[in-house]
């Protein structure tokens, strides 16, 4: 005996719930497609909550950036105004006419005061009454050891011999070292170069330079130093 049961669904035509391809239509479809529910105003640049919270970031970033410069701004600004410098307009009342006389008159008396400072005052010579080294009224006496005076020829006479013994010593230290010859001759007399017209020591000067010679003069006389002597 076979048994026919009627099955128990849907009225014919209308699709079965496992069917796949009865799915409603969007279940499966990526929420970014345009396809998807209320996905076409996001993928063609409508408006979505992303989008609206970063234009608030962007605007509250630039008005923290404004109000910073103009904080800036004003600091400097006031910064400036307490360190600037205040020009003074100070009037200067000096008479110059009254100072160029007083500095003419200066400059006169100063210029009078240097001509007399480099002036050595003189007393005329016809105004000289005596010499201030000599006693008038005094004859001038001569005394030799032993308290004996004697007159002023014989002290004359000593005074030259007493002076050719000192010319005579200094020659005696003298010597020539060297002589060189030519236009202008020079000799070194003990250690020191001389030409003709020198002064050799305290009494001598040089008369000539020739060959191994030189000639001193000293009070009327003359010496003569030789090479090797």
């Amino acid at each position: 005996m076979t048994l026919r049961m009627a099955s128990m669904g849907k009225p014919p035509g209308e699709p079965e719930h496992n069917d796949p391809g009865a799915e409603a239509p969007g279940a499966n479809t990526p929420l970014n497609s345009p396809f998807a529910p209320g996905g076409t105003d996001t993928a063609l640049g409508g408006p979505s909550r992303f989008g609206a919270a970063g234009k608030h970031s962007g605007v509250l970033v630039l008005l923290i950036v404004v109000v910073a410069a103009s904080g800036s701004l004003y600091a400097m600004r006031r910064m400036g105004k307490a360190g600037h410098l205040k020009m003074l307009d100070i009037k200067i009342d000096y008479p110059v006419e009254g100072a160029t006389r007083i500095a003419t008159s200066d400059h006169v008396v100063l210029m009078n005061d240097l001509r007399t400072t480099g002036e050595v005052p003189q007393v005329p010579l016809d105004e000289v009454q005596m010499n201030p080294f000599e006693w008038r009224g005094l004859e001038v006496v001569t005394t030799v050891p032993g308290g004996r005076s004697i007159d002023p020829a014989e002290a004359a006479r000593l005074e030259r011999e007493r002076r050719a013994a000192q010319i005579n010593d200094a020659f005696k230290r003298l010597s020539l070292n060297s002589v060189i010859g030519g236009r202008i001759p020079v000799a070194r007399i003990s250690g020191q170069m001389v030409r003709v017209g020198d002064t050799v020591g305290e009494f001598f000067r040089v008369t000539e330079i020739g060959g191994r010679e030189a000639r001193l003069e000293a009070d009327g006389r003359v010496f003569t130093l030789s090479l090797g002597e």
